[in-house]
């Protein structure tokens, strides 16, 4: 699975979730905290829908955590600013980059998450269309 798609998955997922899957991983293994969970800013970037090129639409602050675990690193970012979700997020990058044996069992849950994800997101263009004016005359 791509790093977009369960980072998609996981930002929006409820912590208990996150939580229940890296327990496993925080019981088995040392996890070094190589950066803290902090808060930094972001440039934002956008693309010029007509010609394509790039530009920025401004800093963000978020939140970002890297972490080691038997030499693999793993990076973990949210724009809430919630420091426990983003050493979550940094300890299942790790897992996911080493290939540990237990993010076989992850596939479900993320798509899961995956499926709330889109549902929520439909929910909200649903609410945003109810708000649309048509400018077309007769």
């Amino acid at each position: 699975m791509s790093v977009k798609k369960w980072s998609e998955a996981l930002n929006d997922a409820d912590l208990e979730v996150i939580h229940e899957m890296v327990s496993p991983i925080m019981e088995q293994y040392e996890i070094h905290i190589m950066k803290p969970p902090q808060r930094s800013l972001l440039m934002l970037q956008a693309k010029e829908t007509v010609s394509g090129g790039a530009f920025y639409l401004g800093e963000t602050e978020i939140t970002e955590c890297t972490v080691s675990i038997e030499d693999q690193w793993g990076f973990g970012a949210v724009m809430n600013g919630d420091g426990k979700r983003a050493y979550y997020l940094a300890i299942v990058d790790a897992a996911i980059g080493g290939a540990f044996p237990i993010t076989f069992y992850w596939q479900p849950i993320i798509e899961k998450e995956l499926k709330k994800v889109a549902a929520k997101h439909y929910k909200d263009y649903e609410s945003t269309m109810k708000t649309k004016v048509s400018f077309e005359t007769k």
